[in-house]
Formats: structure tokens, C-alpha cells, sequence
């Protein structure tokens, strides 16, 4: 009985641990956002790496995080690296939202030859 308790102890501390870390890869991402709106693009920066290093949560997060990580290297300037990683996205992330958008930025660049 006390094996029992034991394994189930242990299984439910990995689910909690799971569901921190994706509230804190969250909570990274809304200090993202903010930094962003802000036009702290080295803040955004950081806050999505620091949202990378909580490991993939989801693709929809994934996607999210490259997003507003491509759109900081913009803000700063960045453009072949934003662009390469708008690029990834697209590939990476066909299905998503931030995939869309992405693809409507690279294609605007294309056409009108300006930079994002």
C-alpha cells in the first residue's frame, strides 16, 4: 500500500510540475507581450527565450514564442534575422495563426522589396 501511495505521490508531482511550467512559460510570454507594446524589444527578447527554455508546451505556443521573437529582432533592427526566423515559422508552424501572419509579412517584404 505505502508503494502505492508512493507511485502516485511521485505521478502526480510530474503533472504539477508540467503545469508549471507551462503557467511560467505563460506568464514569460505575457511579460513578452508587454515588453513588446512597450517597444522594449530587448526586454520581448529575453522574456521569449526565457519562455524557450521552459521546453515546448504546445505547437500554438511554439509558434507564439517565434512570433514575437522574429518580430523583437525587427524592432531591433534585426531584419535578416527576424526574416530567417518569420521563415522558420512559416515552416515550422504551417498550421498556426502566427504562421499566417508571418507568411503575409515575408510576402509583403517580397512584393514591395521594404523591409518588414
Amino acid at each position: 500500500m505505502k508503494r502505492n501511495v508512493l507511485v502516485v505521490s511521485v505521478f502526480c508531482a510530474a503533472i504539477g510540475l508540467v503545469g508549471c511550467s507551462s503557467l511560467a512559460q505563460n506568464g514569460a510570454m505575457i511579460r513578452a507581450h508587454e515588453a513588446f507594446e512597450e517597444n522594449s524589444f530587448a526586454a520581448c527578447l529575453s522574456r521569449t527565450s526565457e519562455a524557450e527554455n521552459y521546453g515546448s508546451q504546445s505547437r500554438v505556443m511554439d509558434a507564439q514564442i517565434m512570433f514575437y521573437k522574429a518580430m523583437c529582432l525587427e524592432g531591433l533592427g534585426q531584419i535578416v534575422a527576424s526574416k530567417g526566423v518569420f521563415e522558420g515559422l512559416v515552416r515550422l508552424y504551417p498550421e498556426s495563426d502566427w504562421a499566417i501572419v508571418a507568411e503575409s509579412k515575408l510576402l509583403n517584404e517580397k512584393t514591395s522589396g521594404n523591409s518588414f
